[in-house]
């Protein structure tokens, strides 16, 4: 299997086109948004002919300011187009493969999208599910 932090940089660098959004590639104990924080949810082995290949799930949290609610909202909502300077899904698709970290890239769906908490501050955020495939 690919080492996950080749696939997580691999990932990150894609999100770091996105102009202004901070990647993080792990949970940090404050962040100062617009951030995306990665994190590593599901590993599925051998999806493919024995070791052929390996699914991973890598969720992208993407946090907003709540200084101003509409701001806010409306800069969330930026990330979450299907296409654009600031589409995650778009960063994520212009190449699939991670710069070689893996076979695919995909962004499935976004979730959660609505309040969220690091520590005890709160963000606007959304959940970008991504799926990852890497060789075995």
């Amino acid at each position: 299997m690919a080492d996950i932090a080749t696939v997580f940089a691999g990932l990150a660098a894609q999100l770091e086109t996105i102009p202004g959004l901070r990647v993080r590639e792990e949970l940090p104990g404050t962040i100062q948004p617009p951030t995306a924080v990665l994190s590593l949810e599901e590993l599925t082995y051998d999806t493919t002919m024995e070791r052929g290949s390996d699914d991973l799930e890598v969720h992208v949290h993407v946090f907003t300011s709540v200084s101003s609610e509409r701001a806010g909202q409306r800069a969330l909502w930026t990330y979450l187009a299907g296409s654009g300077p600031k589409s995650v899904k778009a960063a994520v698709e212009a190449d699939p493969t991670l710069g070689g970290a893996a076979m695919f890239a995909e962004v499935a769906f976004v979730g959660d999208v609505g309040l969220a908490k690091i520590g005890d501050i709160s963000y606007y955020a959304a959940k970008f599910v991504v799926r990852v495939g890497v060789a075995g």
